[in-house]
């Protein structure tokens, strides 16, 4: 839960790091929240939005999966690979080991994005492992991060599903 805790903390001061003055963006993420979960935090500001989510029968201080989506107005101060590569380095502070497995690096609907796997094993405070199955994508105006961390086993079929998931968020504009 600390590394939960530490990597939000992280991306919340980035979001409140960008300019005030930012206007809204035409982008959006085409995010859903999945059939049994529920949103639990949500906040919204000139500098982005941060959703997080967890299975509808689980609370914030015991849950096994949550999705985390978030929005920075500001896109220009971001790269998608150095943004999770640079939560890699931090989660080694509340690891075990950390290791981290590439998915992909390209274009999807004309924006750059990268997707990696952090292997966290195991998370310090909680002795439970993280696998953080995180997304970056660089819009032309907004930077957007999604986030699906499991401290479970996952069948096969659990695997399949979150990373079509990730795999199917795009920029759509508005």
């Amino acid at each position: 839960m600390k590394i939960i805790i530490s990597l939000l903390i992280f991306l919340f001061y980035l979001s409140a790091a960008a300019d005030e003055s930012a206007t809204s963006t035409t982008e959006k993420l085409n995010y859903f929240v999945p059939e049994g979960f529920k949103i639990i935090y949500q906040h919204k500001d000139s500098s982005g939005e941060i959703i997080e989510i967890i299975s509808a029968s689980e609370t914030l201080e015991n849950w096994s999966r949550m999705i985390t989506i978030q929005t920075f107005t500001d896109g220009n101060k971001y790269h998608p690979e150095k943004f999770i590569l640079d939560i890699s380095r931090l989660a080694k502070d509340q690891c075990g080991s950390v290791q981290v497995e590439p998915v992909t690096t390209a274009q999807q609907n004309g924006f750059f994005f990268s997707h990696k796997v952090i292997m966290c094993s195991p998370n310090i405070k909680t002795d439970k492992a993280e696998i953080m199955n995180i997304k970056a994508i660089k819009g032309k105006d907004s930077f957007f991060v999604a986030q699906v961390i499991n401290r479970v086993e996952l069948d096969e079929n659990e695997i399949r599903y979150w990373a079509i998931y990730l795999r199917d968020l795009v920029i759509e504009n508005k």
